[in-house]
């Protein structure tokens, strides 16, 4: 808070005519953009003008209603008095005034033009420029007014500037609040409660598969492709399949803890694989680099006379993926279930030994 206030000198008396004012305690990166003291806090569209000469700044009103201010100003459209007589004005040594052809032109999005003031301005800079440029930096087009009849054309070109400019930035913005009715918000608002929770499901199980991912250090990016292709199915079963894999496929990683170990001449995998019978478990080696062990738990059916009360054991699919170092001999790996645990073992492959020393006779013509 230290950046925001100034501290106040208590030990001064404390009287009127020496206790400071509320604007110096304000740090001046706040003050410069408007009196917080007097902004405007309750929408009055009829004090908002239609003539930008006469408008009064946006960052005059609170943050709360700023939204609100924008949106009257982008529904009007820029203030385009087409049919007004432009008053002629002496630049040089010829009378200059504004043209009306300048709205229907490259400009017509944004340049407005204030009969009380003879000057034109920018609608979109109007709106948005302060969230870009704080202080009263270039407010030709937004605060003062644009007179130079005789440069318009050049100038109006200037202002625009190039693909990545303010000006630029503040027409962007502008479009999409004039198109907030066909934004992804809106869009979702509009779907059904049903299709809402769906699409909740999907979101919560993509970011909790690219957790898992990263805390295991799994392939993402295979995992993802594979999520993908999943999606393209066109049936309607499946229309909900990438986000029950995305949940299912975090379970099960997560269900699945394993242990790595080097020993000289081989890798040791271990897995727990509590109350599995021969069946349950597959290990399949993919790509020759990708060893992948699956199966499934499942719970025991209920017996007649007895139900469950209380069910805190892991069931369901189980799956690990391990990218295997480039050593291994993939013809000559083993696995081993015993007494609940999983042991995998993969063969090194033995480096290419050294062919014996041979001298060569070096003979002198």
């Amino acid at each position: 808070m230290d950046i925001f206030l100034k501290k106040l000198d208590h030990s001064q008396p404390s009287s009127s005519s020496s206790c400071p004012s509320l604007s110096p305690t304000i740090a001046p990166e706040i003050r410069t953009s408007a009196n917080l003291s007097h902004l405007i806090d309750e929408l009055n569209l009829e004090s908002l003008k239609d003539d930008p000469g006469e408008r009064m700044p946006l960052v005059n009103y609170s943050p709360q209603i700023r939204e609100e201010v924008r949106k009257h100003y982008i529904q009007k459209g820029p203030c385009q008095p087409s049919k007004h007589q432009f008053p002629k004005t002496k630049i040089g040594n010829k009378m200059r005034q504004f043209n009306s052809s300048w709205f229907e032109g490259p400009f017509s999005g944004w340049l407005e033009y204030s009969v009380k003031k003879d000057a034109a301005y920018c609608l979109c800079c109007y709106l948005f420029k302060h969230e870009f440029i704080h202080g009263s930096a270039g407010e030709v087009f937004t605060k003062n007014g644009f007179r130079a009849w005789n440069k318009a054309l050049e100038r109006l070109r200037l202002h625009a500037g190039e693909a990545n400019s303010v000006h630029h930035k503040c027409f962007n913005k502008m479009l999409g609040l004039s198109n907030h009715h066909q934004s992804i918000q809106a869009a979702f608002d509009k779907q059904s409660e049903k299709l809402k929770s769906e699409q909740r499901m999907r979101s919560e199980a993509s970011v909790d598969v690219a957790k898992l991912l990263l805390h295991y250090g799994l392939p993402l990016f295979h995992t993802l492709q594979h999520l993908m292709d999943a999606a393209s199915d066109d049936s309607d079963k499946s229309i909900n399949a990438p986000a029950r894999d995305c949940a299912c496929d975090a379970k099960a990683m997560a269900a699945t803890p394993a242990d790595m170990k080097e020993c000289p001449n081989s890798y040791v995998l271990i897995v727990d694989m509590p109350g599995l019978k021969s069946g349950d478990i597959k290990v399949q080696v993919e790509n020759d680099n990708v060893l992948l062990i699956s199966g499934e738990r499942k719970r025991e059916e209920e017996k007649e006379g007895g139900k469950y009360i209380k069910m805190e054991r892991r069931v369901g699919k189980f799956m690990r993926k391990f990218t295997l170092p480039e050593n291994i001999n993939t013809d000559a790996i083993s696995a081993v279930c015993q007494d609940g645990i999983l042991t995998v073992t993969f063969e090194k492959l033995l480096p290419p030994r050294l062919k014996k020393r041979k001298t060569i006779e070096v003979k002198f013509a």
